[in-house]
């Protein structure tokens, strides 16, 4: 075993952070240490990046969530405080988003399920507010499998010109209606078209929500409310 590398396993064996050797978190672990082994980092070097990954552990925070972070790094050749710094941020998110979904009664299967903690992560990373996210998670925790379509919905239209008040109305609309949760990433050519045609936004949106439950598919909505 190169000496490096039992360094680095003996700062895990004989430590408070034991626990990293197991299960999953210590398979990743080791494949992060290789990592940072093979791309020449000194263990001043390492230890700077070992730092955030016991900070994960501390918080509970899966260490796959992260590992993608320290690979493109490591690949990179980029400063460790940098990658320390970068992995840093992402247990962060992941706390916050942690907390969040807490706080919120039936929500328990966004954390368990890993995709949408992360999304949540990804959201907060983008800039959408606590509050907001909040209110995405509620619209959606009885129908999980929608929350990644609705919350690219909630984004397209933010984008787009809405804003967050008018965009969680048209998501939380089209998460009652029968139309797919597929086309849920086209709704937003809805404004575009409206706009050609001089129809106002709230205009617009008074339409589709007062046509969706009448319809099963966005072109169906798109006749009735281009009309």
């Amino acid at each position: 075993m190169p000496a490096m590398f039992t360094f680095l396993l003996l700062i895990i064996y004989f430590s408070p952070y034991a626990a990293w050797t197991q299960e999953k978190d210590g398979n990743v672990f080791n494949t992060v240490a290789e990592m940072m082994e093979k791309s020449g980092y000194s263990r001043s070097l390492m230890e700077i990046i070992l730092i955030p990954c016991r900070e994960a552990v501390e918080n509970g925070i899966p260490l796959d969530f992260i590992e993608p972070r320290i690979q493109e790094g490591l690949t990179k050749k980029v400063p460790a405080q940098v990658i320390a710094d970068a992995v840093h941020n992402e247990v962060s998110l992941y706390s916050q988003s942690r907390t969040i979904i807490q706080n919120i009664q039936g929500a328990e299967i966004f954390i368990e399920k890993h995709n949408l903690w992360g999304r949540t992560a990804n959201l907060l990373a983008s800039g959408v507010s606590k509050h907001d996210i909040e209110k995405l998670i509620k619209m959606t925790r009885y129908g999980p499998e929608n929350y990644n379509q609705a919350t690219s919905l909630y984004i397209s239209l933010t984008k787009w010109g809405l804003n967050e008040t008018q965009s969680l109305q048209i998501v939380e609309a089209v998460l009652d209606s029968s139309i797919s949760p597929d086309e849920y990433s086209d709704l937003t050519s809805l404004f575009t078209k409206g706009r050609r045609s001089n129809i106002p936004p709230e205009k617009l949106i008074s339409r589709i929500e007062d046509e969706l439950p009448n319809v099963r598919t966005l072109r169906q909505l798109e006749k009735r409310v281009l009309r």
